[in-house]
């Protein structure tokens, strides 16, 4: 068994099953983000068609919500295809494609996760690989709709709420495409 934890940098290899990993973590021990590499996917909380706006960067600002950006679920239902438009008047907004595989969703309160595997350009270590969300959705039907905020780093730690991350997300109902 291999678990990347990604908060401490490091792979932990050498233990015989997860009670024994977990006993050797103490009660006061900072929280690390712990992803199971070659996970079985799970179903993914939210199924498109969606579009959406975005902002990148953590401030807020700038979002890039013209035209918007879409987002489909892929034939089965474990993975969700995000399709980026640049915005003109936005820097760092980019034309741009990337594939989550949904491995994990939890509820912690009022806050919804989701741990993704990330498949886009540009990944070369499980560092870039492995992504979470914090999101909420509302509405039904035709005016559902989600908000969601996206890490920076392999960890969920300091992810707060759908509207504050490194990329924020304001999803509604769109028209159905293809993956």
């Amino acid at each position: 068994m291999t678990l990347i934890s990604s908060f401490s940098g490091y792979c932990e290899t050498y233990f015989d099953t997860f009670e024994t990993l977990c006993s050797d973590i103490s009660g006061d021990a900072p929280m690390h983000t712990m992803f199971r590499r070659d996970a079985e996917p799970v179903k993914c909380p939210f199924k498109g068609p969606f579009l959406f706006s975005y902002t990148k960067g953590g401030s807020g600002l700038n979002r890039c919500g013209s035209p918007k950006s879409y987002l489909d679920s892929c034939s089965d239902n474990h993975r969700l295809q995000l399709n980026f438009q640049a915005c003109i008047d936005v820097a760092g907004s980019e034309s741009a494609t990337e594939e989550l595989q949904c491995l994990a969703t939890w509820s912690e309160g009022s806050k919804n996760y989701l741990v993704a595997e990330m498949n886009r350009e540009h990944v070369y270590s499980d560092e870039s690989k492995y992504r979470c969300f914090v999101y909420e959705k509302s509405g039904k039907g035709d005016n559902r709709t989600v908000r969601m905020a996206q890490s920076l780093t392999a960890s969920c730690t300091g992810l707060w709420s759908p509207q504050e991350g490194y990329r924020t997300f304001d999803l509604e109902k769109g028209e159905l495409r293809t993956c």
